[in-house]
């Protein structure tokens, strides 16, 4: 059976002090059991403080979960100041293996597709890891070209986010309307409508649409 396997750490985690730490872990750990609630077969661990994985049976909905993280992360105000706290996120897709009760001691292809791309090895990998935030491998050469375009494409749009776009963004990630969005944010139609243009929503829903069709669409012929 093909699962994807998303790996992470949060990029710069020394420069937070300990409560700000423990606020980002809590954000985390709040994130994981939203996604959880919907999916129980979706598991994801926190281990080393600042890095976590998570098991998800249906790859195409790896990359919609991948934001989920990033985006409440993004739209928390940690310290203060406006820092956004941000994760590295590795997918990784391929037969699952092994997949015990502590996700830490699993193993599989899509195990190692994941691990691998946060723990580089050529000179190629390390220059991947330092330029892009959003990171895929599977076993199809052709899904792998195609997506390592998307994702540099939806890491480009992320990096310009306010606290204020992501805070939206997760909202819609998570079905909610403009209308809704904007009693909940106790803010106006017009500014929450102004966020989702600046935010490049629809940009952004196009690259998730085409994700889940190619991952769903290659297992299916594989």
């Amino acid at each position: 059976m093909v699962h994807a396997i998303i790996t992470g750490d949060i990029i710069d985690s020394t420069q937070f002090n300990e409560a700000e730490r423990k606020k980002v872990l809590s954000i985390l750990k709040k994130v994981f059991v939203e996604v959880q609630d919907k999916a129980k077969k979706i598991d994801f661990k926190i281990y080393r403080g600042d890095s976590f994985q998570g098991n998800c049976p249906k790859p195409g909905q790896a990359l919609l979960i991948s934001l989920k993280i990033k985006t409440a992360l993004l739209k928390s105000n940690v310290s203060g100041t406006g820092k956004m706290p941000d994760a590295r996120l590795a997918i990784g897709i391929g037969k699952a293996g092994k997949v015990g009760k502590n996700i830490g001691t699993s193993d599989g292809e899509a195990f190692r597709n994941s691990g691998q791309l946060l723990n580089p090895k050529t000179k190629e990998e390390y220059k991947k890891l330092k330029d892009y935030k959003l990171l895929f491998k599977s076993p199809w050469k052709e899904v792998n070209e195609e997506m390592e375009v998307l994702l540099s494409a939806l890491d480009g749009l992320i990096s310009k986010w306010t606290i204020e776009q992501a805070e939206v963004v997760y909202e819609l990630l998570n079905n909610k309307t403009q209308t809704q969005i904007a009693t909940a944010l106790h803010k106006s139609q017009s500014s929450i409508s102004e966020r989702v243009q600046n935010a490049n929503w629809l940009a952004i829903s196009n690259i998730l649409q085409r994700y889940e069709t190619v991952i769903q669409h290659t297992i299916k012929q594989a």
